[in-house]
């Protein structure tokens, strides 16, 4: 079965806060997004290439992480989230997509991502983040073509 956040996000207070989340990043509240996790919580990226981060713990460190992220790169839009269910009520898998640029080089970063997110007393624990690695390295590089 799959959903909508139009659908559900009345109903489920994981998909409410993901969604706000979402939204703040598009606002340029990379504070607010950060405030969504736990203190213990943690960020990882599987795909991440070399020379940037696979994990970072504690909150202090995703939102260090997340102050950096505005110098290189500018969202435009996220596509509408398809959440699909879990087994595990504390567990989120949202599918979506993004259309913006790199900084300093102007071009386009046009990324689909599958996040797997883990809840905690309203906040987030854990957040996966699957997305393209070789998209992200042909926006932010100005000799790639």
């Amino acid at each position: 079965m799959r959903m909508s956040h139009q659908e559900d996000a009345l109903q489920n207070p994981h998909i409410r806060l993901f969604v706000s989340g979402y939204q703040a990043l598009l606002k340029g509240d990379f504070e607010g997004f950060a405030d969504m996790w736990a203190e213990d919580g943690s960020m990882e990226f599987p795909y991440s290439p070399e020379g940037l981060p696979q994990r970072l713990d504690g909150k202090a460190a995703i939102r260090e992480h997340l102050r950096r992220f505005p110098e290189m790169l500018h969202i435009d839009r996220f596509s509408e989230p398809v959440f699909h269910p879990s087994q595990d009520g504390r567990v989120l898998i949202a599918e979506f997509s993004c259309e913006g640029r790199a900084v300093a080089t102007g071009k386009p970063y046009n990324q689909k991502y599958i996040s797997v997110v883990e809840f905690r007393d309203g906040r987030i624990v854990k957040y996966r983040d699957y997305w393209n690695p070789l998209i992200a390295l042909r926006a932010l590089d100005p000799k790639e073509g």
